[in-house]
């Protein structure tokens, strides 16, 4: 496998997290990029994503947009 990075994290904090508490998260690929350019996602150095945490309710608590970037093969970004 390769050695993947984080490269930026950008988070928004909307509600209160309280514990003990029940919440969900939930975490995407964003897969624009790779259809723009014909590639398979899983196949690309640059990886963009995001992610959220809600609460029972299904309101968003937290928000996150996040870079994910993949070292080359000789393990130099």
């Amino acid at each position: 496998g390769s050695n993947t990075f984080t490269a930026n994290m950008d988070i928004k904090l909307r509600g209160c997290i309280t514990t003990p508490g029940v919440y969900l998260v939930r975490a995407f690929a964003d897969k624009d990029e790779a259809k723009r350019t014909g590639q398979n996602w899983q196949d690309m150095r640059k990886i963009w994503a995001r992610a959220e945490i809600q609460n029972g309710n299904g309101e968003v608590l937290t928000e996150a947009k996040y870079l994910f970037l993949k070292a080359k093969e000789d393990g130099k970004l």
